[in-house]
């Protein structure tokens, strides 16, 4: 693709030129805000952002709390834009910008804006989130938290093609993103299929173990099934201590690490430097101990890991977590391991308790859960075992991440170049004939396999 063949010099914030025959056109002028409220819960259908597009609203709560809820929304229809312009300081991830497909309401709190004759609604969209990926919505918000009203944004201008032109703009970006998009789905599926793959290993080596000519024997217990023959059986809560003390003098200015919820990953802790001063009260574990979140949707995630390299050996976190010392008769790591097989995730998810989203695992089952125990020596070989097989397995999990990383550079490069006016699509053959496919599809979760 090349440039246009002449520019002209603009004076706006984050572009400096456009082609030649291109305006720019206050906000104001090219759309008009929604404000109408849902009076009488007239509208029942309410949306959300979700990776950058506006997506049906699961009903949470009763017919009288919807409606006390849904009347203060605000009416959308096809075509409109909405912009999360909340709290813009917090600089997570950009998806602030999504096009409306369908009648229905979302939250007051948004943006919502419906688009005149003058613009097409989707060149509008594609404008907008080019704007949000440069984190220029940020520079327009205003007050302590950089909130974005309507009244800012409309002071503000935009790039605008003749009306053919910005209707081809648009065919040519459906076209290559719903390509890009598919290629995202496509490689993040074979993510699942990887992610599938260890946690089968790692299900069949801790309960059946990774010599297959041993002999194996019934355990009577439902889910676990046979375990090789020279295995004990026992509860979890005998091989190890479970939210044990730290057992050691502490002054009040000791630095010592913290780790709040958000910072137990998946086998690794992200450790924060505090004093005992402040975190008491908190539950202790030290270098060794395993640490595991008990709340949803941490739980089913996976957030374990072996507590490693603590100031002064010593750590703390929230009441969100359970504690395993592991006694002599346990590996912590191969405790990593068990703790992540879809027997012990099953059994947990089965005991959670709670009300609405936010549901915690039981301690009592955890502790007294039939825990397959080989001999030490033998934990030491499927460790070994299973560390080989994961790291590989991760490490093409990291290749393929790097790919998507750089597909989702190239999309955002090319939405700039395109709206922008810095390259020219309007002699571009697009096919017809493709499939579209959204943000939403291209990131779905696959709900985790823990599976026996």
């Amino acid at each position: 693709m090349m440039p246009y063949n002449h520019y002209k010099h603009v004076k706006l914030q984050w572009l400096t030129q456009i082609p030649e025959h291109w305006e720019t056109k206050r906000v104001a002028i090219l759309f008009d805000e929604r404000k109408t409220h849902n009076k009488n819960y007239e509208i029942k259908t309410a949306f959300k952002f979700k990776f950058g597009d506006i997506v049906e609203k699961k009903q949470l709560g009763t017919e009288e709390e919807l409606k006390e809820t849904y009347e203060k929304y605000t009416l959308i229809d096809k075509d409109d834009i909405v912009i999360n312009g909340l709290n813009l300081n917090y600089d997570f991830l950009t998806q602030r910008v999504g096009l409306v497909n369908r009648k229905g309401i979302i939250t007051s709190a948004y943006i919502s804006m419906t688009p005149r004759k003058s613009v097409n609604p989707k060149y509008a969209c594609y404008t907008f989130k080019s704007m949000d990926n440069m984190k220029m919505l940020n520079g327009f918000g205003t007050g302590i938290r950089l909130t974005l009203s309507f009244s800012e944004l409309k002071k503000q201008y935009l790039p605008v093609p003749p009306i053919e032109e910005q209707n081809q703009i648009v065919k040519f970006l459906d076209y290559k993103i719903s390509k890009i998009n598919k290629f995202i789905k496509d490689k993040k599926r074979e993510i699942e299929l990887l992610k599938e793959t260890k946690q089968a290993e790692i299900n069949h080596a801790v309960t059946k173990g990774i010599n297959p000519d041993a002999l194996m024997k019934h355990t009577g217990i439902e889910k676990l099934g046979k375990i090789p023959e020279h295995w004990e059986v026992r509860r979890l809560k005998y091989a190890v201590s479970f939210n044990p003390s730290i057992e050691m003098e502490i002054q009040d200015e000791t630095p010592v690490s913290f780790m709040p919820m958000e910072c137990l990953r998946n086998a690794s802790i992200e450790k924060r430097e505090s004093s005992f001063k402040l975190v008491k009260g908190y539950v202790p574990f030290k270098n060794d101990d395993v640490v595991m979140a008990k709340v949803t949707p941490c739980f089913e995630n996976g957030n374990i890991a072996v507590a490693e390299d603590l100031i002064n050996g010593v750590g703390f976190g929230t009441s969100e977590i359970f504690v395993f010392r592991c006694k002599e008769i346990l590996l912590n790591t191969y405790l990593l391991y068990f703790l992540q097989t879809g027997y012990f995730k099953n059994k947990g998810i089965a005991s959670m308790t709670g009300t609405g989203g936010l549901k915690r695992v039981s301690p009592k089952v955890v502790q007294n859960i039939p825990f397959p125990l080989p001999h030490i020596n033998e934990q030491s070989t499927i460790v070994k075992s299973l560390n080989n097989k994961c790291n590989t397995i991760e490490k093409l999990i990291g290749s393929i991440q790097n790919e998507i990383d750089k597909i989702q550079e190239y999309k955002t490069s090319l939405i700039s170049e395109v709206v922008t006016g810095k390259v020219d699509v309007r002699d571009v053959k697009v096919s017809e004939d493709f499939e579209s496919v959204t943000m939403e599809e291209a990131e779905a979760e696959t709900e985790e396999v823990i599976e026996e």
